[in-house]
Parts: C-alpha cells; structure tokens; sequence
C-alpha cells in the first residue's frame, strides 16, 4: 500500500477536531450489526482498503459478527478482504456465530465480492494458509499480552513491503485491560522490518462511540522505504 497517499486521504477525511476529539462523526452504516467499534473507525477502514493496490488484501483477526469486516468491505467491491476469528471468546457456539457472520455478509456485501473468512485461530491462518501480500492489517483479537504480541510477529514475513497496520483496544485502564499498546510497542522493537507509529487515536472510556471507541494505534511499515 501506498500509505504516504491514505494518509493524504485520512487528513481530507478527518478534520484535527474529528481526529481527536468527541465528535458526532457521521453515523453508523451497520446498525444492525452487533460490535464493538465506532463510527471513526468504521469510515477509516473504508478509507485504508480503498487505497489497497489489486495484488494485495485486507486482513482482519477478530470479526465476530462482522461489523468492522463488513465497514472495510463497503464501496470496496473490487478489493480482496481476508479475516479470521474462532469465536472463542464471547461464545460458546462458534457454529451460530458463524452462521449470523455468514447472515450479515450476505445481507450487507454484494454476492461478487470477495471476503475469505478463515474459522480459526490467527497463528494456524499465518502459519498454514495462503495469502496474498497483506497491505492493510487490523488487529482486533484478544488483548492479552501473548496475543497482541503474537499477532504481529505472525503477520510480519505476509505483510506487503509497505504496509498499513492498525492495533484496536490501544488503551490499558481498569476498564479495558488491554495490552495491546505495549505488545505491539515490544514487536515492533524486536523486528526486521521498518516501523512508525503515526497516531495513536484517542477515547475517554471502552465504548467511545463519539472518539475511537478503546482508543486505536495506527502504523505503517516497510522493508525498502515508504511512498514519498
């Protein structure tokens, strides 16, 4: 991904007001699908596979019903959308939970787009399955240490040679206890490839719909250099 041209894009988007501060930004485009996330948010991961070239995807880990998948996938008909989850952690069910993802894509996403939705943990997908060079990768499963760290040292040698990383649950405070900040701040720190973290996207409590609902750190990475 050209990530010098989203970053154009995002600053057109989002005003400094929108970026960081309480805003009743728009509105919600899947309000009948259950998630956790923001409007913000919504429209960014729009935005960032939009800018994805043909031979690359978007890849997703943690989509429960689909609300963040399917925000990416609209208007974005063309592009090649990649996620995994096996709905190990808010169900007891995974086959119901796949059956309503199933329902929401297919209620909301054209029958010619392609979404590849792999039922699985992230490290067997990174490990075992075949995937395009990931140009846009959002991280959004358990926020656990190992996890979070896990899921970027896993995704390294399948991400493109520049590349759009966002880490959801950015915040740690008693109210979220997350440890996706400093997991992916020590990955980072420990890997081949280059890194910046360009903004780390505030909200005042888990489940801010008027910021970024737990707060979002975005990355881009290369190998050579990034898009002037």
């Amino acid at each position: 991904m050209d990530t010098t041209a989203f970053l154009a894009v995002l600053k057109k988007v989002f005003s400094v007001q929108e970026m960081t501060k309480p805003t009743d930004f728009r509105f919600d485009p899947l309000p009948d699908v259950q998630g956790k996330t923001a409007p913000k948010v919504q429209r960014l991961l729009q935005l960032g596979v939009r800018c994805l070239p043909p031979e690359e995807c978007y890849f997703e880990v943690g989509t429960f019903q689909g609300k963040t998948l399917i925000s990416a996938a609209l208007f974005n008909e063309d592009k090649h959308l990649a996620a995994c989850d096996d709905f190990s952690e808010f169900t007891d069910d995974p086959a119901a939970a796949l059956d309503v993802l199933r329902r929401n894509i297919n209620l909301h996403c054209p029958p010619h787009q392609f979404i590849d939705f792999h039922m699985a943990d992230f490290r067997h997908v990174l490990r075992e399955e075949r995937l395009p060079p990931i140009g846009f990768y959002f991280n959004d499963g358990a926020h656990d240490y190992a996890s979070q760290f896990d899921g970027l040292t896993h995704v390294e040698d399948h991400l493109a040679d520049e590349a759009l990383v966002l880490v959801d649950d950015w915040r740690f405070t008693p109210d979220s206890r997350s440890h996706a900040r400093q997991a992916t701040l020590d990955a980072i720190a420990r890997s081949k490839r280059k890194w910046e973290l360009i903004y780390e996207l505030p909200a005042r409590f888990n489940g801010d719909a008027a910021m970024w609902w737990n707060g979002l750190g975005l990355l881009r990475t290369w190998v050579s250099s990034p898009s002037a």
